[in-house]
């Protein structure tokens, strides 16, 4: 447990190295607060074949107490009779959440955002933003975000300046209005190279009416675009059968028009010896 605790990378490629049983057995022993971590640090896909052995409650208190954005991405590997289950047992809110992060195509910013990153009023005042993220614990990373009164993005503030600044000061004073948010429809590809990421590790995720969904981290971005290449080929393998699969088929309906007329000729046949 101290091991696990202290040095989460290495004890993830440890469990890696293990069989699936074996390595969900030694989890199920653990507290999710020990092992959710080190299942974060995990490849995705072995995470997600520990979490399919798993008994469901045990599970889904690993999955509730890992970082949002690393949950999801072993979630998406689970296979759909487990995830169904596993998201059963979670709590109803946060099951939301999953769910709808969970729709998103493998490629885009909305299936890489991070929903936990916090945002704020626009008069909220220093002191209150920063008990939140105390209170709440929140990842906050190294931004905030601030949102106008109809729950649309209008800024940032790095955490840096809310330390900086009067308790009392409203967050629309402190505000960075000149980064861009990105749309929670956009591909990963698109957004890969946009200037912001130059000095914001963290850019604010938008929906349709410009209302914040999260935020996306540079460190996200290149896992999302990493795992594209696996996608694509799996996806390549897949059509590739398909396209052997209906050419079979049109070669097989060829051949049945070829003998169709032959068939009907002998049955017209039949049938006027027969009248």
């Amino acid at each position: 447990m101290a091991f696990l605790e202290g040095q989460p990378k290495s004890a993830a490629r440890a469990l890696e190295d293990l069989d699936h049983g074996d390595a969900a057995a030694l989890i199920e022993t653990i507290p999710a607060r020990l092992s959710a971590p080190v299942l974060g640090f995990m490849a995705p896909w072995a995470a997600a074949r520990c979490v399919e052995v798993l008994p469901v409650e045990r599970a889904a208190a690993i999955v509730a107490a890992m970082a949002y954005q690393d949950a999801t991405s072993v979630l998406r590997l689970v296979e759909r009779e487990h995830l169904d289950r596993l998201l059963d047992e979670v709590k109803q809110d946060l099951a939301k959440d999953f769910r709808n992060s969970l729709t998103y195509p493998n490629g885009t910013v909305g299936a890489w955002m991070d929903i936990s990153v916090p945002d704020f009023s626009d008069v909220t005042e220093v002191a209150d933003a920063i008990r939140y993220i105390k209170k709440r614990r929140s990842r906050a990373g190294s931004h905030i975000f601030v949102t106008d009164s109809s729950g649309a993005y209008i800024g940032l503030v790095s955490i840096g300046t809310l330390l900086r600044s009067s308790a009392n000061t409203h967050l629309s004073k402190i505000l960075d209005s000149t980064v861009t948010p990105i749309s929670n429809r956009a591909t990963l590809v698109s957004v890969a190279t946009i200037p912001s990421w130059d000095e914001h590790p963290l850019l604010p995720v938008v929906g349709r009416r410009g209302n914040v969904l999260g935020g996306i981290s540079r460190s996200m971005l290149r896992k999302g675009l990493s795992e594209a290449p696996r996608v694509s080929t799996s996806v390549a393998f897949s059509s590739l059968w398909a396209h052997l699969f209906m050419s079979f088929l049109l070669v097989a309906s060829n051949l049945l028009r070829l003998a169709a007329p032959s068939s009907r000729l002998v049955g017209t046949e039949n049938e006027e010896i027969s009248g």
